[in-house]
């Protein structure tokens, strides 16, 4: 059932990704500035295409070891128990 969550997830955080770019680009394309420090906006929202982007590595890692565990007929790893 993880699995199935994760390539839920997966979906949506490539969605997210590819939905950012666009704003990023946006912003990089007509010089977007902050009102305060008049820094490039490109560096604050640059932050969410790559964070949304360590998801899908580590979503990509997780489906990966699931598949490796079924395969192999091992059970797939559901966690472990944060408290006892």
């Amino acid at each position: 059932m993880q699995s199935y969550y994760d390539t839920v997830v997966l979906a949506i955080a490539v969605l997210a990704v590819r939905w950012s770019f666009e704003t990023v680009a946006v912003a990089w394309k007509f010089g977007s500035v902050s009102h305060g420090l008049r820094i490039s906006m490109v560096w604050f929202l640059a932050a969410v295409p790559i964070g949304f982007s360590l998801m899908v590595f580590r979503l990509i890692q997780s489906l990966y070891r699931d598949v490796g565990d079924f395969m192999a007929g091992r059970p797939v790893f559901e966690g472990t128990k944060l408290f006892d």
